[in-house]
């Protein structure tokens, strides 16, 4: 069975997340989507509740809601502010190798190549690769840039 995966977490639930949602079920294919539980991707509570959540991403379009564990919730400016998160991507870069996951995204990167989050795609954004080795490998230049900055 194929199916079309949404990393997510819907605090709340707005007209940039149904539209990546109604686009993601254009295909037919069954909509799965990995949602932050009550930790949210900037690191912080969430302010709605994750069953709430779940029901807002089903009622959007989505077939399943898996939650993510917390520590693979993390993406965007949070990964060049905690080391440990790229470690966290490289494991999921090898178990989505191992079971040919494809990686996605929805929109253009931001300047410092993060994929967007929903709130900030336009509505005729499209669902594209996304070249997540490439994104990966630049974890030594965001650690050498960090450390010259010169701090205490």
């Amino acid at each position: 069975m194929d199916a079309v995966g949404v990393v997510c977490e819907f605090d709340p639930l707005h007209r940039g997340h149904e539209r990546l949602l109604r686009r993601a079920g254009e295909s037919g294919r069954v909509l799965v989507c990995a949602m932050s539980g009550n930790f949210t991707q900037r690191g912080g509570a969430a302010c709605v509740e994750k069953f709430a959540r779940a029901e807002m991403a089903v009622r959007n379009g989505a077939d399943l809601v898996l939650e993510l564990p917390t520590v693979w919730a993390a993406w965007g400016t949070v990964i060049e502010k905690r080391d440990y998160l790229w470690d966290c991507l490289q494991e999921m870069i090898a178990i989505g190798q191992e079971h040919g996951a494809r990686w996605v995204k929805c929109g253009r990167v931001s300047a410092a190549g993060h994929p967007h989050h929903p709130l900030y795609l336009r509505a005729d954004s499209r669902i594209e690769d996304f070249p997540v080795e490439e994104y990966a490998a630049r974890r030594p230049a965001a650690k050498k840039k960090r450390r010259g900055g010169g701090g205490l």
